[in-house]
This record gives structure tokens, sequence and C-alpha cells, in this order.
């Protein structure tokens, strides 16, 4: 069983169980997530994507399906920072394991279409929206890969191919270096997982008009550098929802694909 990075189903366990003076459960949970942004312009198909990093502030109403949204994006260079509120929308279960939602409009009629998915066991959320009929922002939380194939090959032995590790990329505020955490890491073709979590600080970021590319030439662990990784790549794509990459491990190398919900799970 994978280990997830972010105790959501914790959180949101302990929202969900809390009573009121009635001692009826109380069926809804607010929260706030960091959000990395990506805003594309869609008069300039060229040009490159504006990152920022800002909040979402999520009401979930697991009783009856519901969510709302509260966010923003930094949209230009000037600092113009654009705010929005859904009205709560249904949140309809998809049976990969997610959740879809919709909201055509918000409190600000720059903002409209606003779609998403929120995986209720990670925590993972992703969702985009369209400003002035200019832009495309593509948001999410955590960029949490947790439906994943490793294959691990050597010039000696057969390939090793697992679905148990999952990838975690923590960006900093500039989008610019992020931290990398792998859960259930697996070091060589014996199959035996030897680490539970591994973090790796340092990898260079650069975001890119369908999510963003990820690399490192040498890394070390963090917690006591058991563990080295080189000539690390990710590639981010289908607006961050989908993972492909590559890193070694002494004389093994590892070739990783991914998804952040499920298979079917697609930019909408």
């Amino acid at each position: 069983m994978k280990k997830f990075f972010y105790l959501f189903a914790f959180v949101a366990l302990m929202g969900l169980s809390a009573c009121d003076d009635s001692d009826d459960p109380v069926s809804t949970i607010s929260y706030t997530v960091d959000t990395n942004n990506r805003a594309l312009s869609q008069e300039n198909p060229m040009t490159d994507p504006r990152f920022s990093q800002t909040t979402t502030e999520i009401t979930l109403d697991m009783n009856n399906y519901t969510i709302a949204l509260t966010g923003s994006v930094v949209l230009t260079e000037g600092g113009e920072t654009v705010h929005f509120t859904t009205p709560t929308v249904k949140l309809s279960y998809n049976y990969s394991g997610y959740y879809v939602f919709m909201s055509n409009e918000t409190n600000n009629t720059r903002v409209t279409g606003v779609n998403g998915y929120l995986d209720y066991s990670t925590g993972m959320l992703w969702y985009y929206y369209e400003i002035d009929g200019l832009y495309w922002v593509y948001a999410s939380s955590h960029l949490l890969y947790a439906t994943t194939t490793t294959t691990i090959t050597s010039e000696t032995g057969s390939p090793y191919t697992h679905s148990w590790s999952a990838y975690c990329f923590v960006l900093d505020s500039s989008g610019k270096t992020c931290q990398l955490q792998i859960s259930n890491l697996v070091t060589s073709s014996t199959g035996t997982v030897t680490s539970s979590v591994v973090k790796f600080n340092g990898l260079t970021v650069v975001p890119t008009r369908t999510g963003y590319t990820i690399t490192a030439d040498e890394l070390t662990s963090t917690e006591d550098g058991s563990y080295k990784l080189k000539n690390v790549k990710f590639e981010i794509t289908d607006q961050g929802l989908t993972l492909a990459g590559s890193f070694a491990i002494d004389e093994h190398n590892f070739a990783v694909s991914g998804k952040a919900f499920a298979t079917s799970a697609s930019a909408l």
C-alpha cells in the first residue's frame, strides 16, 4: 500500500467527526492549501506561462458531496492579482477514486469555467479556469503522482517493474526549485522497499505551457545522505496530470510513468 505524503484523510476525518453542542456530526470542513498556478496567454500561444503560488480555500461537505473554492492568481508581471469564489457545486464521484467538480460562474465576472478534480484520499487538488477569455489558468496543490509504474534496469539482471512508489514535487514560491519526495522507494531489482519516504532538495523547475520540466544532475537525500540520485529528469505534462521521468541510483536506471489521479483523468 502506498504511503501518501499529505495526511488529508486524517484532516478530513477530524473535521467530519467533530461535533457541535447537539452532538450531531459536522458535515462541512474548510481548509487552505498552497496552490501552484500557471497562467497561459491565449492571444500569445508561444509565450511562457506566468507562474505564481497562492492559496486555495476549500469548503467540503461530504454528507451532501459539495465543494466551494476561493482562489487567486497573479496574472501579470506588475502583480495584478485576480480573486474569485465559486458557488457551492456538486462533487461527482469517479469510480477510479476521485471526484469531479464544475462551476460555470464565480463571484468575479472575469473568472469563468472552474473545472477540476479532487482526490479525497490524498488531498490532491487540480483545477483550471478562464480569465477574460484571454488566459487559461491551471492550478494544483502539491504535485503528487500516486498511480505510477517504475521500471528498474541494469547491465546485469532482468528489468524489474513495480507500482509501489509515489512521487511528490513540492514547489517553492518562486516556481524555480522544488523538493522531491519518493514514497516506498525501491533501489534495486530485488523488489525490496528500502525506505517509506525519502526527500531530496534543490531540483530545478521550469514551468511550461503543458506542465513542468524538473531536473537535477545529482541529489543526496536530506535525512542522512543514504540515497543518491543522478541524471534526474521529470516531465510533467497534460497540464500537470501526467508524469514521466528517469534517474539513476548506483548502477541501476529508473524509468517512471504516472498519473496524478488515475488513467481515466485528463485535462478537461
